[in-house]
């Protein structure tokens, strides 16, 4: 059996060094505290308390970070509407479960607020859970 040392002198043909891999992928050595007014917009839409607006969608604070980092990251190489509308679209917009108008309406409002800001792919995944929605008897689900 191979010792560490050994592997450790391995070359692997074709293989990225991590430290590119690191630069290019890796996070920040500081992150911001505070998500971009954008994010923070949809997530007060997601978590307000209001009947009129059926069940909010808590994002836990694991889920903000993780969407805060992949903001971060993805700045690097895109404009930060595009960064803020990967970063919903991939973990605040799947945590959409709920049901009735009034769970619709809040739905129509994250819409809106995401098509004000540009969030094209938020818009359009938002859009095709309405539809779904209104085709099984008022059920709004990602999945």
């Amino acid at each position: 059996m191979p010792t560490e040392q050994e592997f450790g002198s391995l070359v692997l043909d074709g293989a990225v060094p991590f430290e590119q891999l690191e630069a290019h992928f890796g996070l920040p050595s500081e992150l911001a505290e505070d998500a971009p007014p954008v994010l923070a917009g949809c997530y007060d839409i997601l978590e307000m308390r209001d009947p009129q607006f059926g069940n909010p969608i808590l994002i836990s604070h694991r889920k903000r970070n993780a969407m805060l980092a992949y903001y971060e990251v993805a700045c690097r190489y895109l404009d930060r509407k595009d960064a803020a509308d990967f970063a919903l679209a991939q973990h605040a917009i799947p945590l959409i479960n709920g049901y009735g108008k009034p769970f619709q309406k809040r739905l129509e409002t994250l819409r809106d607020h995401a098509a004000q800001n540009n969030l094209v792919r938020t818009s359009l995944l938002i859009d095709d859970i309405i539809a779904s929605g209104d085709n099984y008897a008022g059920t709004y689900s990602f999945y």
